[in-house]
């Protein structure tokens, strides 16, 4: 009895002096303001990585904040958000301003914006001396109707350009002929079809360079001192985009509600024209900018800078995609 008693004890002292298991700590949460250039499907991968909890997983709580255009790259300089996703010219433009401003990540290289005409109109060549109307002069959306048109032998100057609006406002425009073309991001095609307009070109269907659509940008010294945020919304954002092309229903309905669109078919022209494309290792690539500079050095005065002679590589600091790279979180395929 004695020996079992001391057996006992000794069992006792060692369960008591036994270290307790440690409790997996969760990340710690880091609040930050993202701005982006549209309210389009061109960023359903970060609409439905924040609402998966995506980027919460990687320690990041995005507030996602609008500003057309060039204004939500403006917003990261002024100090206004931390992150931003826009096009390669937006950024561009604030960066070559004077903005330390650069690209970490790309998930969308390509120029996809379509051309509306009447049903009339038999070929882009058809549309020299014709008035059209887009969302303005200094947009990726301008870049892709030029290019459209040089493509068929029509220069810029060939036509003019008036009335500057959204997409249902130019569709309106081009139905009641106060234009003859016009511009639009899918869904809004089937929008135009269902109003009798024709779709006459696509410039994600042409053999062009390589644009960057959406990107990454942050200010460089936001980088340096916040390195794991940064890291954390790009690491979110992949998933975001692998989420994406797994779940197809489920992420239409995502991108639905930010969007505010219920129609099916709305909804599947939306996810067939951009989710595919998206790229699941997002490296940026000098051409990916180099395309937006060349379009911008034509247009110093629309601008309003000197993007002749730009050094694409300057705007693009690819050691975020790299890191990623290292810990076998994304692969080159």
């Amino acid at each position: 009895m004695k020996r079992c008693g001391t057996i006992l004890t000794l069992a006792a002292c060692l369960l008591v002096l036994a270290p307790f298991p440690v409790m997996a700590q969760a990340p710690r949460i880091t609040d930050i303001k993202v701005s982006y250039a549209a309210p389009s499907f061109t960023y359903a991968a970060m609409f439905v990585a924040t609402d998966k909890g995506l980027f919460r997983k990687h320690g990041v709580n995005p507030e996602l904040i609008f500003a057309p255009g060039a204004q939500s790259v403006q917003a990261v300089a002024s100090g206004d958000v931390q992150i931003n996703t826009a096009a390669a010219i937006d950024l561009a433009a604030v960066r070559l301003a004077g903005a330390d401003i650069v690209t970490v990540a790309a998930l969308l290289e390509t120029l996809g914006f379509m051309m509306v005409t009447r049903p009339e109109v038999g070929s882009v060549k058809e549309l020299k001396g014709k008035t059209g109307g887009d969302l303005g002069p200094a947009t990726a959306l301008r870049m892709a109707g030029v290019m459209i048109l040089e493509s068929e032998g029509v220069a810029y100057t060939d036509v003019t350009y008036g009335p500057i609006g959204g997409f249902p406002v130019m569709l309106q425009a081009l139905r009641a002929g106060r234009i003859d073309f016009t511009m639009i991001g899918s869904p809004w095609d089937v929008e135009a079809n269902r109003m009798g307009l024709k779709v006459i070109a696509d410039s994600a269907k042409l053999p062009l360079p390589k644009f960057m659509l959406l990107g990454v940008n942050v200010q460089r010294k936001y980088l340096a001192a916040n390195r794991d945020v940064v890291v954390g919304f790009v690491k979110g954002l992949v998933e975001g985009v692998r989420y994406s092309l797994a779940n197809r229903e489920e992420s239409k309905q995502i991108v639905g509600r930010w969007l505010k669109l219920t129609d099916p078919e709305v909804l599947e022209s939306g996810y067939r024209y951009y989710v595919p494309i998206y790229k699941e290792y997002p490296e940026p690539t000098a051409e990916g900018i180099k395309s937006a500079l060349d379009f911008m050095a034509r247009f110093p005065r629309v601008y309003g800078v000197q993007a002749a002679g730009a050094d694409p590589a300057a705007f693009m600091d690819l050691s975020v995609v790299e890191e990623l790279g290292r810990q076998g979180f994304i692969r080159r395929r």
